[in-house]
């Protein structure tokens, strides 16, 4: 074999073993389903987050939406994402209700690179896209309000429970305690329900009252969005329910996250009527799969109902065994600032007796998950101010800090702060700068240019007013931004590339397979 052939091999060998290399390192670094969206793909998300961020304006039930992907779909892919993505906006945020994706046509331009573009709006023939059991903004407006006031008033009165056991037992209790399941759905009768039973607005405001109470799915996105303003993870589950004549019938339940272990809740089968009397179990409270047959009677199937996949948390085996101890209470303080900016959050730690007590909060974004961790933290005192990175947060997504301490017998102390975080508005010094983008496009491109001079090419999901005057910056990972605008064309960014440790990680890997070649190299030369 002549050398230059040896060399080429040699090559080759070992860039496919620094591919090897480099998949192993992060084939499993897949995240743990705390919500669905975390296991989108990054246009998936795209789609995901324009609903939300657009959640409010689409109340009226008219308003169209556009989405632009970060990267062009093949057009043969787009029913597949449109489809995955709003089954994990739907399963994620049963506060938006109004928007049934199946009164939603879609719109796309298509060009041979893919899709970039793609429109989101009522069908033909409709008045609004809501649900069936809305049929005007006014009571879109009402049913928001309610079920605010209500789980609002839930959480206030939950906050006496430091732990995260004692909270999600309250909101189990509250919810079976002020409920019966809706007699018109248990008598067969379905079409004499108010099409609200399958909201969570009926489980928060029924009443006890029979006719408006709740079915499956309403217990269930009652409890979870009881759980997500506490900062609790849950996830909502549906699929199948058994019982004990083998019938199968449609259902919903929940799985919430405790010490980063998963447990099954399911307050309709715990809430109940015998002899005329309103009856609350917690046998499907915080259980396991092998609790009272739970996975043989739970069959969790998102494609079935959804028809797309997405893959439910895995359950313990037992049931979660709560042990009573010591609480610790946690105050945290809500914190507001313009993104990029820094912003001072205050956390109390008091005793059962309501002293101030020293110990370790760590600190999360949204939801108790090592995704989202912030930081660990000691009080002084019994308090601590930590100055939070707002760049680090997300100005749609992320809409609460939570503060929890663990004691040394495991229980979990946790508190939730609200979050807001405005986007940063940008100013264009000319106001005869032309922008080579059409300002409904939430997309800026522009070059990075690094202290060393390096330029890359970077993309920020921004908006840019009427006027072209204002970009208002929503997602970037950037510490400032300067905007020069060298010719009426052109608008270039110019920053600090921040630190990206994976990025690091890889270029040490390159680096020494570099050497390693070289080396092999080298001794193919001494010995020819």
């Amino acid at each position: 074999m002549s050398l230059i052939k040896k060399i080429t091999v040699i090559l080759i060998l070992s860039l496919t073993a620094f591919n090897l290399l480099c998949t192993a390192s992060f084939a499993n670094e897949e995240p743990s389903p705390v919500i669905y969206r975390d296991l989108l793909t990054s246009c998936e998300v795209d789609v995901y987050d324009t609903f939300l961020k657009n959640a409010e304006k689409m109340k009226d039930g008219i308003s169209s939406v556009k989405i632009y992907p970060r990267e062009n779909i093949q057009k043969d892919e787009i029913g597949e994402i449109l489809q995955k993505a709003s089954a994990a906006f739907v399963l994620d945020h049963p506060e938006c209700f109004w928007i049934s994706y199946e009164k939603l046509s879609f719109t796309y331009i298509d060009s041979p690179n893919g899709v970039s573009e793609i429109t989101a709006k009522k069908k033909d023939g409709l008045e609004y896209y809501y649900p069936s059991a809305y049929t005007s903004p006014e009571q879109v407006e009402n049913d928001f309000r309610l079920i605010n006031e209500k789980s609002d008033e839930i959480i206030k009165n939950a906050e006496k429970y430091p732990t995260v056991y004692e909270k999600v037992r309250y909101f189990h209790d509250h919810l079976c305690k002020n409920n019966v399941y809706n007699e018109y759905v248990k008598n067969g009768e379905d079409d004499k329900a108010d099409l609200s039973a399958w909201g969570a607005v009926s489980a928060l405001a029924s009443d006890n009252d029979p006719k408006k109470g709740p079915v499956c799915e309403g217990y269930a996105k009652a409890f979870k969005i009881l759980c997500d303003k506490a900062g609790i993870p849950c996830a909502l589950i549906p699929g199948d329910g058994i019982t004990e004549e083998k019938v199968s019938a449609p259902h919903m339940w929940c799985a919430v996250m405790i010490s980063e272990k998963w447990y099954g809740v399911d307050i309709t089968w715990d809430d109940g009527v015998i002899n005329g009397t309103n009856v609350m179990r917690d046998n499907y409270f915080l259980v396991g799969n092998e609790t009272e047959n739970f996975s043989q009677n739970h069959i969790p199937n998102v494609k079935k109902y959804f028809e797309t996949h997405l893959p439910t948390p895995t359950l313990e085996d037992e049931k979660y065994s709560f042990k009573k101890g010591e609480n610790s209470f946690i105050e945290i303080s809500d914190i507001s600032a313009v993104y990029g900016e820094k912003a001072e959050a205050v956390i109390k730690l008091k005793d059962h007796n309501g002293e101030a007590k020293d110990g370790e909060i760590t600190l999360y974004k949204t939801s108790v998950s090592e995704k989202n961790k912030l930081g660990v933290y000691k009080t002084v005192n019994g308090i601590c101010r930590v100055n939070i990175d707002t760049s680090l947060l997300s100005v749609v997504n992320d809409k609460k800090i939570v503060a929890v301490c663990t004691s040394s017998d495991g229980i979990m102390s946790v508190a939730s702060a609200v979050c807001s975080i405005a986007p940063k508005e940008l100013m264009l010094d000319s106001s005869d700068v032309k922008i080579m983008y059409s300002e409904n496009i939430p997309y800026l491109s522009g070059n990075v240019v690094s202290k060393t001079g390096e330029k890359i090419t970077y993309t920020v999901k921004s908006e840019v007013s009427e006027d072209k005057k204002k970009i208002t910056v929503y997602y970037t990972d950037i510490t400032s931004i300067d905007l020069n605008c060298k010719t009426p064309e052109e608008l270039t960014l110019e920053f600090e590339l921040a630190s990206d440790s994976k990025n690091t990680y890889l270029t040490y890997i390159y680096i020494a397979a570099v050497i390693i070649v070289s080396c092999l190299m080298l001794s193919l030369l001494k010995r020819k």
